[in-house]
């Protein structure tokens, strides 16, 4: 149970501590039962938010910074920072529980519409499914505009045109599959043109490729060219003379030395080889004599030519003859040798190239031809010259290698050109091939396929981006649809609810002709829709008043689910508030049955109307034990606004005084007010009520005037005048309170400056000793009702009004 509550900055509360106002005693805490009074816009709603803090336990959404301290009967101290850790079980109605429980929406004629949510839960709920339509609302309209310009319309509108510019260029596609399929350069008569379509030809788009004519010419050549035989390749020809030549150099640089020289032969190169050959042939034919001259040739010119012409030289000049009789057979088989291949021998594709081969060929053998010849050239010379050798040697060994690379130049073409027949449908295939890609060049290119390409590519990036947001819309949606769902089906069903709060309304409250009734449930099966009803029709304008009743009514219903009441602090705020008079007691009632007749641990109850404080005087006490039913008594407090020292309006809150805890009149307290205008001296603890004493005072005169002189015929000033002795002056003063200081209106100036005290206190004593000279009966009563001793106000008022 909460005994006290300092409030440190709480709204209007600013440094309210319990012991500095109230003392440290048990009679200056709270009980089990609270009554507390204050006027409206005093605090009272504020204060009652600390508790709902307490029952949600979470700060007020509008003092997320308030500071308080509550203090319970075991000596426990709660912070405004420990109120989420909290176990309390706490009731609380006020202003926010209307708010917060009962959703009331009208629609432009000022019915009510037909779906009211009851319960703080459901409120919440509907709160949150109303935020997930309104997202709907918002999707759908960008989904579909208001004029069908929405999202979709954007997407059908743009897939439509990119479609048409697709068809577009697929037609132009198609007619060129066409062509290519129907023209028989590009594929084998009955074969791949039957399937050949648009599909195969984008797919041979990446292979297109621009053919140079000759190119184009030489894959055209090929396919017009029937397969032709294997050809065998060059074998290795005998042109090549490397011990030839090694055996000519030798020979050419072999030194021959006779075993006398003669002279004359050695001076004379063909003078020698004439006589060489001279004796050759005598000696074969003419022995004796000399067949040129016939003369005898003895013994002794034999013997010297035979020293000159030795076996050595013999052999040599055989040896050189014999290698020139080579070298001579070498040209000639090397002139009458042909190439077994010809041009024609070969596809169209190799026949340039053999061409180049062969005439290549042509000049190396040419080449070789003229070596040889030179290669006898120098041996003949030399066989003239036997006993002179050269200094220099014979080389051809580089022609010797190009004639071996032009031979196996042209082997290598044999060998493409049998692998072209081995492979010439393959070879035909890849002509075609390249013609194929050649002609889809030339379509791309004359369509502008790559552009369009782009341009459709482009276009359907936008599409995508679109068909992303409406797809992600179309999602939100979906989501949204499911979260109502889900939000639905957690909706508390309030059918026992409903039947409390009319049961409230027609007993309690008088009210049948007001009631909730249940309507077709459109929703789960264990959530339930009202509408609020008058007289069998739907309620149009339902006033504050009847809002308020039904708030309350629901409240009470509410607590029906507490089995453990005595663990239960209940707060009722204001109950009600834009109530007549005539409910006032019926609230009253139902708070005597429903609550007061319960032993609840501990019951809060406020208000601004001293009638309804009356009733609460007469509140049930649940204990039928006599020495117990003291547990339940009433306390009483009062909640009002005062300045502190910094001269700001804050609140506070006190215990009541007697006359308002007994009597609960307003009469009364403005008489109290008065009186202590009178007696009191101004100071900070009291300032409000000297600020406060112009309203105060008016309010007085004019009800107690109107008691005391009720002819409607009589004059506000004519009774003042009656009642005050007749003394102008004195009318003066009550007029100015009446006129002046309790209106800005007609003075604003007078709102700007400090409120006159000693003048103040002066009417004060003015009006109590009118009361006192002119009823001294009934200001007695009034004294004894706010507790004042006579003989005290008779010395605080000697100032006679007179004087």
């Amino acid at each position: 149970m909460i005994k006290k509550l300092n409030i440190y900055d709480y709204g209007v509360y600013k440094d309210f501590i319990w012991n500095n106002v109230m003392g440290n005693t048990e009679d200056t805490t709270f009980g089990p039962r609270n009554i507390i009074y204050g006027r409206n816009y005093s605090g009272k709603t504020t204060f009652s938010r600390i508790f709902r803090s307490l029952e949600n336990r979470k700060p007020h959404e509008d003092f997320k910074d308030g500071k308080f301290l509550i203090t319970l009967e075991d000596g426990t101290e709660i912070t405004d920072q420990e109120i989420a850790q909290g176990t309390f079980n706490f009731r609380v109605y006020n202003s926010d529980f209307k708010k917060e429980n009962l959703s009331f929406l009208y629609n432009d004629e000022g019915e009510i519409l037909p779906f009211t949510i009851l319960g703080e839960e459901n409120v919440d709920i509907d709160k949150k499914i109303d935020i997930e339509r309104r997202k709907i609302e918002e999707i759908q309209f960008r989904l579909y505009g208001t004029n069908n310009n929405g999202l979709v319309h954007r997407y059908n509108v743009e897939e439509k045109r990119i479609s048409s510019m697709e068809k577009e260029l697929q037609q132009k596609i198609r007619e060129a599959a066409s062509d290519i399929r129907n023209n028989s350069l590009y594929f084998v008569a009955n074969e791949k043109k039957k399937q050949y379509d648009s599909r195969d030809f984008l797919s041979e788009i990446p292979s297109a490729l621009a053919l140079d004519i000759p190119i184009e010419e030489r894959h055209r050549n090929i396919l017009k060219e029937e397969i032709k035989p294997v050809l065998n390749t060059i074998k290795d020809l005998d042109f090549m003379d490397p011990n030839l030549l090694l055996e000519a150099n030798e020979l050419l640089t072999r030194n021959i030395n006779p075993s006398r020289i003669i002279e004359r032969l050695a001076k004379n190169s063909l003078l020698q080889q004439w006589v060489r050959e001279g004796i050759a042939f005598h000696k074969k034919v003419h022995n004796e004599e000399c067949a040129f001259c016939g003369s005898p040739i003895d013994e002794r010119a034999w013997e010297e030519l035979d020293s000159h012409f030795t076996t050595e030289v013999e052999e040599f000049s055989l040896k050189i003859n014999s290698l020139i009789k080579q070298l001579e057979n070498k040209k000639e088989l090397i002139m009458n040798y042909k190439l077994p291949l010809k041009s024609s021998d070969f596809y169209s594709v190799f026949q340039e190239q053999f061409n180049i081969l062969v005439e290549e060929y042509e000049f190396l053998i040419s080449e070789k031809i003229k070596h040889l010849e030179t290669k006898i050239e120098i041996l003949d010379e030399r066989r003239l010259n036997l006993f002179n050798p050269f200094n220099k040697t014979i080389n051809d060994n580089d022609l010797a290698h190009r004639i071996e690379i032009n031979i196996s130049n042209i082997n290598m073409l044999v060998e493409r050109h049998n692998n072209f027949t081995n492979g010439f449908l393959n070879e035909q295939e890849k002509a075609r091939s390249q013609l194929r890609f050649n002609e889809i060049h030339k379509v791309i290119k004359m369509i502008n396929y790559e552009k369009r390409k782009r341009k459709i590519d482009e276009e359907n990036k936008k599409l995508q981006q679109i068909s992303l947001q409406k797809d992600t819309l179309t999602v939100n949606e979906k989501e949204s649809l499911t979260r109502i769902k889900n939000l639905e089906v957690m909706l508390k069903d309030e059918q026992n609810s409903v039947i409390e709060i009319n049961k409230y309304l027609k007993t309690f409250l008088g009210h049948p002709e007001l009631y909730l009734d249940l309507i077709k449930n459109s929703g789960p099966e264990n959530q339930s829709k009202f509408v609020i009803m008058r007289k069998q029709e739907l309620a149009k304008n339902l006033s504050e008043g009847e809002q308020s009743l039904i708030a309350f009514c629901y409240f009470l219903a509410t607590l029906k689910d507490i089995s453990n009441v005595d663990d239960y602090t209940i707060f009722i705020d204001d109950p009600i508030c834009s109530l007549d008079s005539n409910h006032i007691f019926y609230v009253y009632s139902l708070i005597d049955s429903e609550i007061a007749s319960k032993k609840y641990k501990q019951i809060f109850i406020s208000t601004h109307n001293l009638d309804f404080l009356k009733y609460l005087q007469k509140l049930t006490n649940p204990e039928k034990n006599k020495h117990r039913m003291k547990l339940y008594h009433n306390k009483w407090w009062l909640i009002e606004k005062c300045f502190n020292k910094e001269r700001e309006v804050v609140g506070t809150v006190k215990k009541m005084p007697k006359y308002l805890e007994k009597y609960s009149t307003e009469f009364i307290y403005l008489f109290h007010e008065i009186y202590r205008v009178a007696n009191e001296e101004q100071c900070d603890e009291n300032y409000h009520v000297f600020y406060n004493f112009p309203n105060n005072a008016r309010k007085f005169i004019e009800t107690y005037m109107f008691f005391k002189y009720p002819d409607i015929k009589i004059g506000n000033d004519r009774r003042i005048l009656s009642f005050f002795g007749g003394n102008m002056k004195v009318r003066s003063f009550i007029n100015r309170i009446n006129n002046e200081y309790s209106h800005g209106e007609q003075q604003p100036d007078r709102l700007f400056k400090p409120v006159n005290i000693p003048e103040f206190k002066e009417n004060a004593k003015i009006i109590l000793e009118a009361i006192s000279n002119r009823d001294s009966e009934q200001y007695d009563a009034f004294l004894n009702s706010i507790e004042a001793l006579p003989e005290k106000a008779e010395q605080n008022i000697g100032v006679s009004s007179t004087n």
